[in-house]
């Protein structure tokens, strides 16, 4: 069953659903963040995520388990 999660980066004023059942390799953490900010932008977290999150509990845990805040 696919578990999917919204992330938002407020500053560039985008989101993205993330199916979270999915492995998180580097290639597929590089092109969540791309959808959420340009190459060349240092807001948010390791997937790109800035500001408050609509399932914050969710989308602390999956960040842990990626390693964290860049």
């Amino acid at each position: 069953m696919m578990r999917k999660l919204k992330i938002k980066n407020e500053f560039t004023n985008r989101e993205t659903w993330v199916d979270i059942e999915r492995p998180f390799t580097q290639k597929r953490i590089k092109r969540i963040r791309a959808r959420l900010c340009r190459p060349e932008c240092i807001s948010g977290d390791v997937l790109g995520g800035r500001g408050p999150q609509e399932n914050a509990e969710l989308y602390v845990e999956v960040i842990e388990s990626i390693g964290g805040v860049e």
